[in-house]
């Protein structure tokens, strides 16, 4: 994904329910506020364009060298908008680099503003391929030197991404992700259904642990394009995705619980699933990282239940402690809604990057 600003004047931004994206965006402030003159692009599933056809084989070798994709083909399919804009906001690794690389062969002058979620994880794992150790290492802390600003959305990250890349952590910025609150909100009329839901697809979602752990007596949902294991899977699992915000808010709204089972990563994984919930007023089951974005917001026991990574005993104690106190299912499910209204929103995001973007232009 791509967001390229043509001009730098004062405004807002806001995000358009979906966690990953940054989406046009005007202003919400007063009406003497100017609005950042805006455009937003990603990757078109439908598009055959020329160059996406023959590139599509090499983003497939890269991808199998580092565990991340690199789509030089979304900003040279939208090239015009590439070389107009003055700030390019970035919003994912796979777009990012190309990004990045298109500036560094001076193609565009603009300023990049550059989210890196998961790169440090997948090039630390790969380390032990060649090409990835000898070619992709150097030349991706190449290009994130290239940067203006990097943004990550949680502290572990910061740490991960200077160590691996041998970045200066001052190089690194730390923004408070949020969601739309008044998006992704509780039902109006209580609705609880007994099935346990989790979703997500990014590869450090740990499916293994949860199948092992979740009871055979109680529905589960997963929500998911990943592969599932067919050797913990009973038949009261349910795997389906391609569901519309909206659909995935019902299915929120009606669980009885909402798990995030994470591997130990070091990226924020988990992040928009479990802040889509809170904010729908479910109590989550979110496995405690290394890469855990809020660690002195999300508070065990108070707006959410933490577990350890890969320990199956444990989440099923987890899971148990809801089923023996429905009461607790209500009370942490409050306080997750009251966390997102005040600290993790998309209005309190939306700032935070706004303040970036005109720092910039200053």
């Amino acid at each position: 994904m791509l967001y390229g600003l043509t001009h730098l004047t004062v405004g807002s931004l806001t995000d358009q329910h979906s966690a990953s994206s940054l989406r046009d965006c005007n202003s919400q402030g007063s009406p003497s506020d100017c609005c950042l003159d805006s455009d937003y692009v990603e990757e078109d599933q439908s598009s055959n364009h020329w160059f996406k056809q023959i590139f599509r084989p090499v983003e497939r070798w890269i991808a199998a060298q580092t565990q991340m994709g690199f789509a030089l083909y979304i900003p040279l399919e939208n090239f015009a908008k590439f070389r107009a804009a003055n700030v390019i906001v970035c919003v994912n690794d796979s777009s990012g680099l190309p990004v990045v690389f298109l500036k560094w062969l001076g193609l565009s002058r603009a300023s990049i503003v550059y989210f890196s979620q998961g790169l440090s994880d997948r090039i630390a794992t790969s380390a032990d391929k060649f090409w990835c150790r000898r070619f992709f290492l150097p030349l991706y802390r190449h290009l994130l030197l290239q940067c203006s600003q990097i943004l990550v959305l949680g502290e572990g990250s910061a740490q991960h991404l200077a160590e691996v890349f041998n970045i200066p952590h001052a190089r690194i910025a730390c923004i408070q992700f949020g969601i739309d609150s008044q998006f992704w909100h509780p039902a109006s009329a209580a609705s609880a259904a007994p099935y346990l839901l989790s979703v997500g697809s990014d590869l450090a979602r740990d499916y293994d642990t949860l199948l092992q752990a979740a009871p055979d007596d109680l529905p589960l949902k997963i929500v998911t394009r990943l592969p599932i294991d067919a050797t913990h899977r009973g038949d009261n699992v349910e795997v389906a995705s391609d569901f519309s915000d909206t659909e995935l808010r019902q299915l929120y709204q009606q669980a009885r619980l909402v798990i995030v089972p994470i591997k130990d990563v070091y990226q924020p994984s988990g992040q928009s699933v479990t802040l889509q919930a809170m904010a729908c007023g479910k109590a989550v089951i979110l496995t405690k990282t290394k890469g855990i974005w809020s660690p002195d917001l999300m508070r065990h026991l108070d707006n959410c239940y933490l577990v350890s990574p890969g320990h199956v005993q444990e989440l099923r104690e987890a899971i148990q402690y809801f089923i023996r106190k429905p009461s607790e299912l209500s009370r942490i499910g409050k306080n997750a809604r009251a966390t997102v209204e005040s600290d993790l929103n998309s209005q309190r995001f939306s700032e935070d990057i706004k303040d970036v973007i005109l720092q910039l232009g200053a």
